[in-house]
């Protein structure tokens, strides 16, 4: 890329007046995405982390929930979990 960018500046030194601004502005925009981008990672590990949880403590407690006929509470908890894992993108651009 910088050999690309220095032999185009040999042949066109007026695109340096170009050049400049463009780097600037991309540089800018680069550093709101790595915030946004850092910002939306941990949204979506904190809102996986629960569902993966209740996952997990709903199969190693299999025999004891259908044991007691609780089905249904914990395919509710795991909706809510779900519902929260798949919409926290969304919830970031309000």
């Amino acid at each position: 890329v910088m050999g690309a960018l220095v032999a185009i500046v040999s042949i066109t030194p007026l695109f340096l007046v170009v050049l400049f601004p463009i780097g600037g502005l991309y540089a800018f925009i680069q550093q709101i995405y790595r915030k946004t981008g850092r910002e939306l990672k941990r949204i979506e590990a904190v809102t996986k982390s629960p569902l993966y949880q209740q996952f997990s403590e709903t199969l190693n407690g299999l025999t004891t929930i259908r044991a007691y006929q609780a089905e249904n509470r914990f395919i509710k908890l795991n909706d809510g979990a779900l519902f929260l894992s798949i919409h926290s993108p969304l919830f970031s651009f309000r």
